[in-house]
């Protein structure tokens, strides 16, 4: 409420992507101090961003809370869309 009474920005640093989805209206994502995108949860949230920023398995639904979407993370070793094998 303080942000949209005083019109201000919050700037806040999250490791969960499920919070910044949550609660941000933009997500800046990085990965090892690079840039890989910037945009709303529903364009950032996505699971081959999210691959390709950590070359990590997950599931993204974004029926629940259609712009707000929830990231799940799969095993290492099972095979994502992109039909390769992960091993972090």
């Amino acid at each position: 409420s303080l942000r949209e009474k005083k019109d201000l920005t919050v700037i806040c640093v999250l490791h969960d992507l499920n919070l910044a989805s949550q609660y941000c209206d933009r997500i800046l994502l990085l990965n090892r101090g690079m840039l890989v995108d910037y945009d709303s949860p529903k364009q950032i949230l996505r699971y081959d961003t999210i691959e390709k920023a950590f070359n990590a398995v997950v599931l993204v639904n974004d029926k629940t809370f259609p712009d707000r979407p929830l990231v799940v993370p799969i095993r290492g070793d099972f095979k994502g869309a992109s039909g390769r094998r992960h091993n972090p």
